[in-house]
This record gives C-alpha cells, sequence and structure tokens, in this order.
C-alpha cells in the first residue's frame, strides 16, 4: 500500500539530490574558508620561472589573501563561524595540513579566489611570457585531463563537495521529526538511509556531519554552513569530480528507483492509479464518452492505508485520452522515428508521464558521451523537462518534452554548430525510448516543444 507521506518524504530526497541550484548556493555562500598550501604553489613555479619571480607571485597570493582574511574577519556576523571552521581545519589535519605547509584565510566567497588566481596567472604571463593556464589551470580544446597543468579551487581536500551538499540537503530531509517518527521503521527509509551511508564512505564522508556543513532539509544552506575550499592539481580535481559526480548519479537512480517502487506498490489503488482515475473524472464528468482504458473516472479514490484520499480537481500537463467527443485537447505531433510498426495502444499515459519524468535526467546524462553530447556539467541532462504524453490520433504514445536552449540549440542542426551526432534532440529522443521500452511497445513519436 502506497502512503502519501511516505511518497512525498522520498519525492524531497530525491527533489535534493537532483537540485540544480546547489552548485550556485555554495560558490555564492558569504564567509568562506580558503586553505592555501603555500609550499606547493612556490614549488610548482620554481619548475617554471626564476627564485625572484616565484617570491612576487607568491607575495600576491598571500597579500590578497590577507585583505581578504581581515575583511571578513572584521564582520561580527561572520566571526564566531569562520573561526570555528579554522580550528576544526587545524584540529583534524585534514590530508595532511600542516602550518609548515599551509595557510588558512577567511575570504568573501568562490569567485574571490578565482578572481586572485586569475591576477597571479596575468601576473606570470607578464614574467615569463608562458601561458597563464600553468598557474590558472585553465583546459583548452584537445587538453588531455589527466595531464592538465596548475591547480583548480574546490573542496576536494578539506571541504564537502557540492554533490556531497546534496547529500546533506537529502539526508537532512529523514532527519526531520516527522520523517524519523513516521517513517523510519519502514524498509524504504531503511534503504535510502543504506544508499546515503555507502555514498559517504565511498566518498571518504565522516558519518556526523560537522556543525558548520549543515544544511537544513529544504536544501538551504543554513547560519553556521562554511564551505571550505583549497587548491588541487588541476588534474586530480577534475577527475575527483568525475567520481562524485558517478557516485552522485548512482545514489540519485537508486533513491529513484525506491519512490517510484513506493508510487507502484499494490493496494486497492496505487497512488498513479488513483491519479488517473481522478483526471479522467474531471475531463469525462457531464459528457457521454466511452473510455477503452483499465482506469475507471471517479471523484475521489480512497485507499485503505493511512494515505490521504486523492481529490478529484488535479492540475496537470497530462493529457489523458478519452473517445471522441470527450473535449481534451489533442497534441499536434511532429512525427520521429517510430520504434517499429507494431501496433499497441495499450498503455497508461500517465504511468509512462511519471516514469519519464522520474527517470529522465538521470538516463539522458548516462547517455552522454561521444560522438554526441559530453556529460561535463550537468546542466544540459538536469534542464531536460517532459511536458506531456498525449495520443496521436492512430493511438500511438507522442513525449513532448523541452531542454534548455541556451546554449544547447546551437547544435541542432541548421544552427551555428549544427550537428547529426550532436543533435539534443537525438540524445533526448533516444532516452525516451530507453525508459519507455517497458511500458510500450511499438510506435512512440517525440517532440520538442
Amino acid at each position: 500500500m502506497s502512503s502519501s507521506g511516505l511518497t512525498r518524504m522520498s519525492k524531497r530526497i530525491l527533489d535534493r539530490l537532483e537540485m540544480t541550484t546547489m552548485r550556485s548556493k555554495v560558490e555564492e555562500y558569504r564567509g568562506q574558508i580558503f586553505v592555501w598550501d603555500k609550499a606547493s604553489f612556490e614549488n610548482a613555479m620554481r619548475a617554471e620561472t626564476s627564485e625572484k619571480n616565484v617570491k612576487e607571485l607568491s607575495n600576491i597570493w598571500s597579500t590578497k589573501l590577507a585583505s581578504q582574511d581581515a575583511r571578513q574577519m572584521s564582520i561580527k556576523a561572520f566571526r564566531g563561524r569562520l573561526l570555528s571552521a579554522k580550528q576544526y581545519v587545524r584540529d583534524t589535519k585534514a590530508d595532511g595540513y600542516s602550518p609548515a605547509t599551509h595557510q588558512i584565510y577567511a575570504v568573501f566567497n568562490y569567485d574571490t579566489i578565482q578572481r586572485i588566481k586569475r591576477d597571479v596567472g596575468k601576473r606570470f604571463t607578464e614574467l615569463t611570457g608562458k601561458d597563464s593556464k600553468l598557474v590558472t589551470g585553465r583546459l583548452d580544446k584537445g587538453d588531455v585531463i589527466d595531464q592538465a597543468s596548475g591547480s583548480h579551487v574546490g573542496h576536494g581536500e578539506f571541504g564537502s563537495a557540492v554533490s556531497t551538499t546534496k547529500v546533506f540537503a537529502a539526508e537532512s530531509v529523514m532527519q526531520t521529526k516527522t520523517s524519523k517518527g513516521n517513517y523510519s521503521n519502514t524498509q524504504a527509509y531503511k534503504n535510502i538511509s543504506s544508499r546515503i551511508t555507502e555514498y559517504k564512505r565511498s566518498m571518504g564522508v565522516s558519518l556526523s556531519t560537522d556543525h558548520f556543513q549543515e544544511v537544513s532539509a529544504r536544501g538551504s544552506l543554513t547560519k553556521k554552513y562554511t564551505p571550505i575550499l583549497s587548491e588541487q592539481k588541476s588534474s586530480d580535481n577534475l577527475l575527483d569530480a568525475i567520481g562524485e559526480k558517478e557516485a552522485l548519479r548512482i545514489l540519485t537512480e537508486a533513491v529513484r528507483e525506491e519512490y517510484l517502487f513506493i508510487l507502484n506498490q499494490e493496494g486497492s489503488d496505487t497512488l498513479l492509479e488513483g491519479i488517473e482515475a481522478t483526471t479522467l473524472h474531471t475531463l469525462t464528468k457531464s459528457k457521454k464518452v466511452k473510455y477503452k482504458g483499465t482506469a475507471k473516472p471517479r471523484a475521489v479514490v480512497k485507499s485503505k492505508g493511512k494515505s490521504k484520499a486523492v481529490k478529484g480537481k488535479i492540475t496537470t500537463k497530462q493529457k489523458v485520452a478519452i473517445a471522441s467527443g470527450a473535449g481534451a485537447t489533442r497534441a499536434k505531433s511532429t512525427k520521429s522515428r517510430a520504434s517499429s510498426r507494431v501496433v499497441n495502444k495499450s498503455f497508461s499515459q500517465v504511468k509512462l508521464y511519471a516514469a519519464l519524468n522520474a527517470k529522465i535526467n538521470a538516463v539522458v546524462a548516462k547517455n552522454m558521451e561521444l560522438p554526441g553530447l559530453q556529460y561535463q556539467t550537468g546542466r544540459f541532462a538536469s534542464g531536460v523537462k517532459i511536458t506531456d504524453v498525449s495520443k496521436t490520433p492512430q493511438g500511438f504514445p507522442s513525449v513532448g518534452y523541452t531542454y534548455q536552449l541556451y546554449p544547447y540549440q546551437t547544435f541542432e542542426p541548421g544552427f551555428a554548430q549544427g550537428s547529426v551526432d550532436r543533435d539534443p534532440r537525438k540524445l533526448i529522443d533516444g532516452s525516451i525510448r530507453e525508459i519507455a521500452a517497458q511500458m510500450v511497445t511499438g510506435r512512440l513519436y517525440t517532440r520538442r516543444q
């Protein structure tokens, strides 16, 4: 029996793991800590230039960082939190921290460090005539990741990566009074909790989150949260990022599967069946129509469990197909390649819509590889949205979708960087078909809205 409360909890956890705004929240957060490995920077520069130039470049770093530190520590609202974070780095000696090689500074935010690093890179080029990427770690087209030079600023050694911050937010959902009190004994809760613990172990994250790394159940950074930044060899940072994304993808997919399982648990009516029945009622009431599907139009669907009744009025973009004369709007279909010529019209539009909407981002991300678009930041994959599932006049499923047109539409044939292989529509079409394969046999059409 599907519990509406348990369903909402699992969906909130999934939403936190898929948050597209977390990176900007972390990077823009005011009052951060930067752990600068002065010794490593100077040793790297000695391989590129004279000792005199090394000292000048190192002095730019330390002078600008000291100025930032004085400014941030003078802000009363930040001081206590920043002092605690500095002490944490000293006490834990994270990844070999030593006062002989590292210096700890308070800075405004992530962009502050990036600006200082660009200033150092610019001066490096002026002094040596060499490319500034030997300092900044900039990647140009054709560069090999594991041979990347310079350094990147990130959370790799001392703080928590953005992906891990998302996991902290998801974990906070599970730690609310309601979640623990009502669902901690359910198998779904235990399964998700186990997956989060597995993620944290794989990422080397302490199983108990430190007080200044707290994230609320709503996905907001608390007033005690302090991002801890450090410089890391560019190749290591990029490879770590790939590992972090893969670990988060595995966790997100596991939670998504748990969420879909809860939605489809057997009972007098699953949640999806209830939605389908009440949506049909909204579209067919007061009309003499015939419907050949399995669902029956009902104003209210009641469950024998503790879950709340699903009420009749539902706001949804889902277009449920009904017989002629029902007054439902038919979607205009733009033909895409048919998966086969076998006709099978017995599919549930609501269930197909729910499955596509739940899985599309993860499947698109998984399928982003050469010769098509490659997965880098996750922005494209997370921007793909399923808008509706309708039926063509012949009864075949037609799936509407959108994606972030800027800057990705440039890869559609006919645009500036148009390419048959890198066409975003081709990638999304294939991902939709992959998800729908277990629910639909026969022709399926996709259309970009």
